[in-house]
């Protein structure tokens, strides 16, 4: 499991407030918002690569994302071949 990966589970475990950006101590909370970020770009990541194993175009999960598709490949493309590269 990836370092940051171990970090976002940790601070849950430990304080769901913090985890949510919500704990009264701010450096928690501050913590919390950044595991919150991590775990947002890894499910986006995820299911950026589901959806292209489905054979949906960067233009059309671009659109669902609303960003241009120029955006969404510069952001997942190289994380998508170095990940089917270390699956083969």
């Amino acid at each position: 499991m990836a370092p940051q990966e171990d970090q976002i589970k940790a601070i849950t475990a430990r304080d769901p407030y913090g985890a949510l950006g919500l704990d009264d101590d701010p450096q928690l909370a501050f913590a919390g918002i950044r595991a919150l970020r991590q775990m947002a770009e890894f499910c986006e990541r995820y299911q950026v690569g589901r959806l292209r194993q489905a054979g949906h175009t960067w233009a059309e999960i671009a659109g669902w994302a609303r960003v241009s598709a120029q955006a969404l490949h510069k952001k997942h493309a190289q994380a998508l071949r170095d990940s089917e590269a270390a699956s083969k």
